[in-house]
């Protein structure tokens, strides 16, 4: 008993510290450098879609990490493993998942994209106000 206690502290911290990192990348590249790279620098464009590509695929990995590591977390606890948190988390990765195929096929971002975006962003604020690490 007294050895779950210790490990799962150390798994929720460090998946907060890559939730954090996920959800920066996001709204710095999605809010802050695309826009601005779109507005000033308008031949740079390729450039912003690839950034914003990058970074989904970014937090593709990061949600697997922390999923993985919430799993193992709540299979350690005894605790169900379908959760909130876990749901959260599944629903941003297909989204991302989702995201990541259609700007693959094409070479400008259509208005679901967007949507899809925003969608990650917001169910990530989601997931992080909620942790209880």
């Amino acid at each position: 008993m007294e050895e779950s206690k210790s490990v799962s502290p150390q798994i929720g911290a460090g998946s907060r510290l890559i939730l954090t990192f996920w959800l920066g990348a996001l709204w710095s590249v999605g809010y802050l450098a695309v826009p601005y790279i779109a507005k000033s620098l308008p031949e740079w464009q390729s450039l912003a879609l690839g950034l914003k590509y990058l970074t989904i695929n970014v937090g593709i990995f990061c949600g697997l990490v922390v999923l993985i590591g919430r799993m193992f977390e709540l299979s350690v606890a005894k605790k169900p493993l379908l959760e909130t948190q876990s749901s959260l988390l599944v629903i941003m990765l297909l989204l991302s998942g989702v995201y990541s195929y259609r700007q693959y096929q094409v070479d400008v971002v259509m208005p679901e994209q967007d949507l899809l975006y925003g969608m990650v962003s917001l169910l990530g604020i989601i997931l992080l106000a909620n942790r209880k690490d």
